[in-house]
């Protein structure tokens, strides 16, 4: 009974000052940190389980380039340079979240014929991928029929150019009241 507590436990404390971790034929050797282990196998060991686990290879085990074919690239991990490596990365967590391929598009323009713009989403460029989320069809005319200009006021007795809907701005003007106010129309 020792400082008069029954449960009084003397800690240990490790003897070792350098890691004694044996990595291939070579022991470790670096400053303890935690347990009788450097911070890299502490880390290892608290992560993973064993202090010699590794989750990429290190620098000195690395190819030099990339593996694949035609890539002249200096070796970032895997064997793989850095943008093969992130492609592969993105590919295994698609297939791991059980999501399909990405869609391959055989051009760059918008899939609506007798349309030249780039394309942006789906295949559709920014106006025919707009028509297609709002409306579920990329061709569809929200605003009805376009009224071709006649170049005269639909009203009979006006004689000026028509500006919008085949109405001069006078009478487009108090066409939309009209309606606004449940009146009936001076087309009529």
């Amino acid at each position: 009974m020792e400082h008069g507590d029954p449960t009084f436990r003397v800690h240990k404390v490790f003897t070792n000052s350098t890691c004694e971790v044996v990595e291939g034929s070579e022991v470790c050797g670096e400053p303890v940190s935690k347990k009788g282990m450097c911070s890299v196998h502490y880390y290892r060991q608290y992560e993973y389980g064993d202090p010699l686990s590794m989750k990429r290879p290190t620098p000195k085990v690395r190819l030099g380039r990339c593996s694949e074919k035609d890539c002249r690239k200096d070796d970032y991990s895997l064997g793989l340079c850095m943008a093969h490596y992130h492609a592969k990365r993105r590919t295994d967590a698609r297939k791991e979240a059980g999501k399909p391929e990405p869609i391959k598009y055989d051009s760059d323009y918008c899939r609506v014929d007798a349309c030249g713009n780039l394309r942006t989403s789906l295949g559709y460029c920014h106006k025919h991928y707009g028509h297609f989320k709002k409306y579920g069809d990329p061709l569809a005319n929200p605003r009805g029929p376009v009224t071709p200009k006649s170049g005269k006021c639909r009203v009979a007795e006006c004689e000026k150019s028509d500006q919008s809907k085949g109405l001069c701005n006078r009478h487009y003007s108090r066409e939309f009241k009209r309606k606004k106010k449940g009146k009936p129309s001076l087309l009529n």
